[in-house]
């Protein structure tokens, strides 16, 4: 950075933080963490909570003590700010809950008692064969892939809001047991390494020979869990509050795409 334009950020560094009264030899230390923060990295960031904590810990190296306890105070202000809109946020979920209440109930009194009688849905487990190793190798890197999941929003929960989302994360916990009862292949298939993919793959290829009766079948299975949503998202949002806010996110699969995510989840049922 050149002089002229690291003492113009120096400035703007003192009148931001004029309520400190740092001097300039403050305000360029505050000004090097500031740029060491808001270093871009894809993989590495921090949470609000996390930020904070190290700003406290390089202030508390930069600012006197009587400037640390107007800072201390400032910083308290603002994480009361943040728990508040946190929390104020988190009241919003209710229907959430409730929504997606309704659809684990659907899969565990309506849908998954229904498939699990289609003799199709026993067929899929090629039993006795070279594909039965790689459908129980599937389903256990599934398993895996759920476990991971589960400890993901754990982790990502609390490092995020802490304790004060209760209601996010009974929706976030509520959304990994219908990944439990009905497999979301869509997801695993994007995390897969390529020994899974390789087995997906070989399975995929065998059940593409579906007779068209079977596929009408599973077709009608698949329609009947989106008519389920559908009418639910209407009777818990209200049809009038679910107008206009709508946004589909990707491309459109293909036919043979919908095929194979219908077939792969019926395989991953356990």
């Amino acid at each position: 950075m050149k002089p002229q334009a690291k003492n113009w950020d120096i400035k703007l560094v003192k009148d931001r933080y004029n309520w400190l009264k740092p001097t300039l030899r403050q305000a360029e230390e505050i000004l090097n963490y500031e740029q060491e923060r808001d270093t871009y990295s894809e993989k590495f960031y921090f949470s609000d909570w996390e930020e904070w904590d190290y700003e406290l810990t390089v202030f508390r190296r930069i600012l006197n003590s009587q400037q640390l306890k107007v800072y201390e105070v400032h910083l308290q202000e603002k994480i009361k700010r943040h728990e508040s809109n946190t929390i104020e946020f988190d009241l919003k979920k209710i229907r959430d809950i409730k929504y997606h209440e309704e659809i684990v109930k659907f899969y565990e009194e309506q849908l998954l008692p229904k498939v699990l009688k289609i003799e199709y849905i026993s067929i899929l487990n090629f039993p006795f064969s070279v594909s039965k190793l790689k459908v129980d190798f599937l389903k256990a890197e599934y398993k895996q892939f759920l476990n991971d999941s589960k400890k993901e929003i754990l982790t990502n929960h609390f490092r995020y809001n802490r304790t004060f989302a209760p209601n996010a994360l009974t929706v976030a916990l509520l959304l990994h047991k219908q990944c439990c009862l009905w497999p979301d292949y869509s997801s695993f298939k994007h995390k897969m390494d390529e020994s899974t993919k390789a087995a997906a793959d070989h399975l995929k290829t065998k059940l593409m020979w579906i007779p068209d009766e079977m596929e009408k079948q599973v077709v009608e299975i698949f329609d009947e869990l989106a008519k389920f949503r559908k009418k639910i998202l209407k009777t818990i949002y209200k049809e009038k509050e679910t107008k206009g806010w709508h946004v589909v996110i990707g491309r459109k699969l293909s036919a043979d795409e919908e095929k194979e995510l219908r077939l792969m989840t019926l395989l991953l049922l356990d």
